[in-house]
């Protein structure tokens, strides 16, 4: 589909323009507004888990309100709600005996605390490689947040030729992970004697060093076995038969994952505490599986009132009729007076129809190439200029140079400010070059001209939307649904905007709200304090060091923790957004939302908050932050902390030191780095995000000189200009060759 046909689904504008559409009548606003109350009650008895009661209000609200416009509106949030209550109705939660491959002894889930006991060939729950071989290895997903003890059980000891005799690690993943290889006593082999010691080791960082070690192991080779390893608040012990064996001091606070080689054995018993991440996404997966079954079952017809699956209805007075060719070949009509219908700016003539004609089969050809070319031959003499810088625009559109279709469109729109397609052309290139604010005047205007083009409420729509603004989105359709226009295509827009507005259906809702943020889970309410107060505490930084953002307690920044990554990943599935949803967590722009989901090292899920919520604040402080910056800022203040009463900016971020020390690293050229868009960003993003973090901290801890650069450039980017203006506002006068050197000087001094 052409560029010029396509419904902007990457748009934002306003609400209801002045004069465009008759006021509702005060009875009519008490009326919604009654509606508006009771379906707010439908999702707050929703979100306490009683489906009954919610299906039962909404069904009575269906009743009272039936056939209207302002609940057909709602259609798509109506059949969500309503599918969200049957389901939870009909699912019954697994138990957490059966979604374990072992057998659960005793769990808790508020605290935690855990005994459960493994079986050889029921190991499902482990990570293993090499199938729990000799050469292979056993870890368990669940991170442990307290002490545990671990034990393992076997008929025949191992010996060397078994993965290297018994090992067992504990505190994997915290930085300090400890070994316990527990050795075999002598043997013989041949003409040999063979034995091993026992041998308690830590990893601290670089290598293993031995911390406690036994010369004479007590351990038989293919003798019973019975090994434990405790974990405690400072210190690590390893039993064989229950006898104390080895022991060592260890970091306090610091729990990790447990794991062991592959060596034959019988049964492993695990309890103490572990974070319920693991258990809570074991929850979250099934419950998404059957979500999704049950919903390939729903028959939309079957389910919601007759009216509500009927077109809107007409308002008294008669509504205009759809007529008319599209933007280039014919298609693509929108309702009003017929102004808007025409193929082409300025003076209808027979031979204009013939080149315009000829112009369209190159562009459904897709032959942009040949078309401009026959374009730009053509005479000034022989066509109106308006007629010539449209087919231009259009062209160098559909080529994917948005900024030279710009150019020639604005020049149309100047000679004939009464085509309405050049004009709808003009608002859609503006928001595709994120010159937001000028599109959304432009769609303003546009729509305050031609009333009755259905296409610019949708074109209006999704621009608020992707600009941040759902409320005033969803303003301009209900207003022109109220009114009786008809809108085609609203599926996905209705969908979008119910996420932005209403967020996540969990089977139940957890929040807390503090002054600047609200924060919403369906894991437990102490998670959305301990997110809100890290939160708070880095907004703090920014508003100190970058930007205090005025009015923020009134429209707080929303927040989302998900139970699991099943759940994350089927809200994040359909959204229009380039944000990484591989990855930990998102901030989406468009439902202005930080999507965090549950992952089993609490401490790594926090920095993932911290890392996206400055994504979030960075959107309410400018439009369209280049990808560097705002990435490598994001990963800059992640690893800033609060030390002796003060903030401790420009640390150094190992990971990203060690990208950048590989020996065959190359750094991409500024040149192109400055100006690079989200697609060549992530296409090597170990290179790009370690690079932006180094290139913000050489720009905010380097050279006087370019401390400057940094502060222009933030404080460019707060205002109307794009972002490529403003990156050659700062660094054009400036010899990218030298400041690439300085750079580079910088970051291998850095190290």
């Amino acid at each position: 589909m052409k560029p010029m046909l396509i419904i902007l689904a990457l748009l934002g504008a306003l609400a209801c323009p002045a004069g465009a559409l008759a006021c509702p009548t005060n009875v009519q606003v008490e009326v919604e507004e009654n509606f508006d109350a009771g379906f707010k009650k439908v999702r707050t008895l929703m979100a306490r888990g009683k489906w009954s009661s919610a299906e039962k209000e909404l069904n009575n609200l269906l009743h009272e309100h039936c056939d209207e416009n302002y609940v057909r509106v709602k259609r798509n949030e109506i059949e969500d709600c309503l599918k969200t209550c049957a389901f939870r109705k009909s699912y019954k939660p697994p138990s957490a005996k059966s979604l374990v491959s072992g057998e659960l002894l005793s769990y808790k889930a508020s605290t935690g605390t855990i005994k459960i006991k493994y079986d050889r060939g029921k190991m499902d729950d482990f990570e293993s490689s090499s199938g729990g071989s000799a050469d292979g290895s056993y870890i368990h997903p669940a991170l442990f947040s307290g002490p545990y003890t671990v034990e393992i059980k076997g008929s025949a000891y191992p010996d060397a030729d078994q993965a290297g005799g018994a090992a067992v690690r504990v505190c994997i993943g915290e930085g300090c992970i400890f070994s316990v290889n527990f050795g075999f006593k002598s043997i013989s082999s041949g003409s040999h004697v063979r034995w091993m010691p026992a041998r308690m080791s830590q990893w601290d960082g670089t290598d293993w060093i031995d911390v406690d070690s036994k010369e004479s192991s007590p351990a038989d080779v293919l003798e019973p076995y019975h090994l434990k390893v405790k974990v405690a608040g400072n210190r690590v012990s390893a039993y064989f038969k229950n006898k104390l064996l080895l022991k060592a001091s260890k970091p306090k606070g610091q729990w990790g994952l447990f794991g062991f080689n592959g060596f034959q054995f019988d049964h492993v018993f695990i309890q103490g505490k572990i974070q319920p991440s693991w258990i809570q996404g074991l929850e979250d997966a099934v419950a998404q599986e059957a979500r999704a079954s049950f919903e390939s079952g729903w028959v939309t017809a079957e389910r919601l009132p007759e009216w509500l699956l009927r077109a809107k209805k007409e308002t008294a007075e008669e509504k205009p009729a759809a007529a008319g060719s599209g933007a280039a070949a014919g298609s693509g009509a929108v309702a009003g007076s017929g102004e808007e219908q025409r193929r082409y700016p300025g003076v209808v003539r027979d031979d204009l129809d013939f080149i315009m004609d000829k112009a369209v089969d190159f562009y459904n050809a897709d032959d942009y190439e040949d078309g401009l070319e026959f374009i730009r031959g053509l005479s000034i003499d022989a066509v109106p200029e308006v007629f010539k810088e449209f087919l231009l625009a259009l062209f160098l559109e559909a080529a994917d140079d948005g900024e030279e279709a710009l150019t020639h469109c604005a020049r149309a729109c100047e000679l004939d400010p009464t085509f309405f397609r050049v004009r709808r052309m003009e608002a859609t290139l503006l928001f595709g070059l994120d010159q937001k604010k000028k599109a959304l005047v432009k769609t303003r205007a546009l729509l305050d001209d031609f009333p009755r083009a259905e296409v610019v409420y949708t074109d209006l729509s999704w621009q608020l939307l992707l600009a941040g603004r759902p409320e005033e989105a969803k303003t301009v359709i209900d207003n022109a649904v109220r009114e009786g226009i008809t809108i085609e295509n609203l599926e996905d827009l209705n969908r979008q905007l119910a996420k932005a507005l209403n967020g996540p259906n969990w089977a139940r809702v957890y929040e807390y709200e503090s002054k600047h943020y609200h924060v919403f889970s369906d894991i437990d309410r102490e998670t959305c304090f301990q997110a809100s107060k890290l939160l708070e505490d880095s907004y703090t930084a920014y508003t100190v060091y970058l930007k205090w953002i005025k009015g923020l307690e009134k429209k707080k920044f929303r927040v989302y923790l998900f139970s699991g990554q099943a759940g994350f990943q089927a809200y994040c599935e359909d959204l229009q957004s380039s944000a990484q949803f591989w990855a930990a967590g998102c901030y989406i722009p468009m439902l202005q939302q930080l999507l965090i989901w549950n992952l089993p090292d609490r401490a790594a899920m926090m920095r993932t908050v911290r890392h996206e919520g400055f994504h979030q604040y960075l959107d309410r402080v400018m439009d369209d932050p280049p990808i560097w910056l705002n990435e490598g800022l994001a990963e800059y203040y992640e690893i800033a902390r609060r030390e002796g009463g003060g903030w401790n900016f420009g640390k150094i971020h190992k990971s990203h030191m060690r990208e950048l020390r590989k020996p065959d690293i190359r750094l991409a050229p500024l040149d192109e780095f400055l100006y690079q868009g989200a697609a060549a960003f992530y296409a090597d993003p170990d290179l790009h995000y370690s690079q932006s973090w180094a290139f913000i901290h050489f720009l905010r801890h380097g050279p006087r000189k370019y401390k400057q650069c940094f502060k222009k450039l933030f404080e460019g980017l707060q205002g109307d200009l794009s972002a490529r203006e403003v990156l050659d506002a700062v660094f054009g006068g400036i010899d990218l060759g030298r400041l690439e050197e300085e750079f580079e000087a910088y970051v291998e001094a850095l190290g």
